[in-house]
């Protein structure tokens, strides 16, 4: 039970492929999820980046510039998707299992000192294949059903992009993986960015970017 080509190189199940010896005629034996992941040109294993900052925050006059140090870290992941589709049952496929993209998913831990407010931050990925840019929003992860236990002072948050399969192709590269943003500190009055400084109001921003050689 493992992904084959056929002679029109669509990617699909096939239940009786488990080894190049036992794939029927006429198709091509890929593998497992893995092995699919190299046959497309997208096994890669992604170093950890980190970015670490001391910025500082202002709510008010009285109050003056509160100082805070932020360490952002960002890992990437890319994985098959597949799904079952009734459409694609057949006798060689049974669940319908279809291959129908490939995701890449970043998360992103902030790690920051104790202030006065809520941190929060804007964050998006960016991911070119090929000749066009997937691009989202970064959001916290769904709690579990049993609820989660947050650490003060640690913030997750996750995009996970899919390059569908009718994009994929062996013509095609991955130029860059990006995660970039900046980061909010909340009140009931309002909020405000991560500065450089009082004098130097600029928000801190971060940028962790993966290259690939072409």
């Amino acid at each position: 039970m493992d992904w084959v080509t056929y002679k029109d190189n669509n990617i699909i199940w096939n239940d009786q492929a488990t080894s190049a010896k036992s794939t029927p005629n006429g198709y091509t034996y890929i593998g497992n999820d893995n092995a699919l992941q190299s046959h497309v040109g997208m096994a890669y294993n992604f170093p950890e980046t980190s970015t670490e900052i001391i910025g500082f925050v202002a709510f008010d006059e009285k109050v003056g510039m509160q100082a805070i140090r932020v360490r952002e870290t960002s890992n990437v992941q890319i994985g098959v998707n597949a799904q079952n589709i009734k459409g694609n049952i057949s006798k060689s496929n049974e669940s319908g299992k279809t291959f129908t993209g490939v995701s890449v998913t970043v998360t992103n831990k902030t790690k920051f000192t104790q202030v006065d407010g809520d941190l929060s931050s804007s964050r998006r990925v960016d991911v070119k294949y090929g000749d066009k840019t997937y691009s989202r929003a970064m959001q916290e992860p769904p709690s579990s059903p049993n609820g989660d236990i947050k650490e003060y002072g640690t913030n997750t948050t996750r995009a996970s992009i899919v390059i569908p399969a009718s994009d994929i192709n062996s013509n095609k590269n991955f130029s860059s993986i990006k995660a970039s943003g900046s980061w909010w500190v909340t009140k009931p009055e309002g909020r405000t960015p991560v500065v450089y400084h009082g004098i130097a109001p600029w928000p801190k921003t971060f940028t962790h970017s993966w290259t690939f050689k072409k």
